[in-house]
């Protein structure tokens, strides 16, 4: 019995060890501002319906921050019915400012709002931030032949 309250304490304290080294959320926000400058409709495969999304995003690392090496961005967007598209970027490079549009291919079919969700992550040799953002637009009815797919630009 001495052995197994021995074992349930080395692992307690290996918990408290791994909790006490992952890196604040709100902390590293202060290091890294995500933004949706814009997200509209357009006809951007040219199949004659407004149904693709162009979003333009800017990622910024504070002056004071070490610059990433590898950053990944999870981006949903939502439509009024609640369906969701899902998509992750992945970038491997350093930078102070990343400026990143996306082109959402025949995802807009429904009237309402739609909320686009960005989550950010950098990385250096560890976890450097990670920062959330929400943008909502208003897109019209309007049907593709197409599945969604993306297309993604950096500079």
């Amino acid at each position: 019995m001495k052995l197994v309250k021995r074992h349930g304490l080395v692992g307690l304290l290996f918990l408290i060890v791994l909790f006490m080294s992952i890196p604040d959320a709100s902390a590293g926000s202060s290091r890294l501002l995500v933004t949706v400058d814009d997200a509209f409709y357009a006809d951007l495969d040219l199949d004659g319906s407004e149904d693709d999304i162009l979003i333009d995003m800017t990622l910024t690392v504070s002056e004071n921050a070490a610059s990433p090496r590898y950053s990944e961005y999870y981006l949903t967007l939502q439509l009024p019915s609640g369906i969701e598209h899902r998509a992750l970027v992945q970038l491997i490079g350093r930078f102070s400012e990343l400026h990143m549009r996306v082109f959402w291919y025949d995802s807009a079919w429904e009237s309402g709002w739609y909320n686009l969700d960005v989550a950010a992550i950098a990385y250096g040799g560890s976890v450097l931030g990670y920062v959330e953002t929400s943008y909502v637009f208003d897109p019209p009815t309007g049907s593709g032949v197409g599945d969604p797919h993306i297309k993604v630009l950096c500079w």
